[in-house]
């Protein structure tokens, strides 16, 4: 489900977004992945049309049970009262629950990649940002030949906002490593791919 700016005109601004579907394996169980809504149309129902669209399609496919992960960080907590005023309750909070996997994929670009990817802090979320090598400066070709070879590593100048000119920084070469969703060794699998392409 998609919220646009009814006054943005044919260029359709998204005020936010909300991604849900059932849960592998289960009978009428959803998951409640995210909802995002623009900083700027925060406060204002959005997120809050969007959660209560999702109950109602949760309802309407008779399911029994939503079930939404949000993070116990600080810079969480807007989030986590969000929630709570909606009526849901904290039923449990699993501590370092991606850090067997996160440590998996450190130990595999130090073991693997020897230097040509340096990974950045790994508090960020669910990825990790990984600096290229000045010998490898254009991170979209990397990514490509890595989805060639069946690997989904965006390149992180994808994420910048604007365009690159000659007044801004350099921007370092990267790639972005996402490891929730995998198991340990499909991670330890996919960085000997990536080594064979870099």
């Amino acid at each position: 489900m998609i919220v646009e700016d009814p006054d943005s005109g044919p260029r359709r601004y998204v005020q936010g977004y909300v991604c849900y579907g059932p849960t592998p394996m289960t009978e009428g169980v959803y998951d409640l992945y995210w909802i995002a809504v623009d900083p700027n149309h925060q406060g204002k129902g959005v997120g809050q049309f969007l959660l209560q669209f999702v109950e109602n399609e949760v309802r309407r496919q008779r399911g029994r049970m939503l079930l939404i992960e949000t993070r116990s960080r600080r810079s969480f907590g807007p989030t986590l009262r969000f929630y709570e005023q909606a009526g849901y309750e904290e039923i449990t909070r699993i501590k370092d629950f991606y850090r067997e996997r996160r440590d998996t994929l450190a130990d595999a670009v130090r073991r693997d990649l020897h230097g040509r990817v340096t990974l950045g802090p790994a508090d960020t979320g669910l990825r990790v940002a990984g600096r290229l090598s000045p010998s490898y400066p254009d991170d979209r070709a990397v990514s490509a030949r890595a989805a060639e070879r069946g690997l989904f590593i965006p390149a992180l100048s994808t994420y910048y906002q604007e365009p690159d000119s000659p007044s801004l920084p350099v921007r370092p070469s990267g790639l972005v490593f996402g490891y929730a969703g995998l198991s340990p060794a499909a991670i330890r699998q996919g960085i000997q791919t990536l080594a064979d392409v870099l």
